[in-house]
């Protein structure tokens, strides 16, 4: 059972736990006391990976439970809440969150399409930069030039306004 949290935080060990004490364990976690709940966030503060079935519950089989360090303490309570025999000890791995995810963006959400065309063919966002157009290219050059081109003259248009109405209008007779 793997999570992943915004932080590059450490991933840490608990052990080997029945699914149904996991469950129990993910439920107590997130059950919030009885009263107004606008306040609260759409997701619960714990997410289980992982899809324990019936079949693993009466099976009686056991998993590995991994969680993070900066909330391990939290997780190991409410273990021993439901446990109290069960020994616990929070081991660090040598994994972080940070690099859980980005094994997983590597491996799942590769890139299979030429600069400039996603995998059903439609151009996606480095399409108008293709670097591979010379004609588009030229097109960026010009785009960028008129731009400053009328930056500039902005600029000056505003200058002679500003003097014009110091000078001329705001002038007492």
């Amino acid at each position: 059972v793997n999570a992943i949290a915004p932080f590059n935080d450490t991933v840490v060990y608990l052990g080997m736990f029945a699914a149904d004490l996991i469950l129990q364990v993910n439920q107590s976690l997130n059950n919030f006391e009885a009263g107004n709940l606008s306040w609260r966030p759409m997701l619960p503060n714990y997410i289980l990976i992982g899809n324990l079935t019936r079949e693993d519950i009466s099976s009686r089989s056991n998993y590995h439970l991994y969680t993070h360090d900066f909330d391990a303490r939290t997780v190991v309570k409410a273990l021993k809440e439901l446990e109290p025999d069960q020994k616990i000890a929070i081991k660090k791995t040598e994994f972080q969150s940070t690099t859980i995810w980005m094994a997983f963006v590597k491996e799942y959400w590769k890139c299979n399409s030429s600069l400039g065309q996603s995998r059903d063919g439609l151009p996606n966002q480095h399409g108008f930069l293709n670097t591979n157009s010379n004609n588009t290219q030229k097109q960026v050059a010009s785009i960028a030039m008129a731009t400053i081109v009328t930056g500039i003259a902005l600029v000056f248009i505003y200058h002679y306004w500003v003097s014009v109405e110091f000078c001329c209008i705001n002038q007492p007779i």
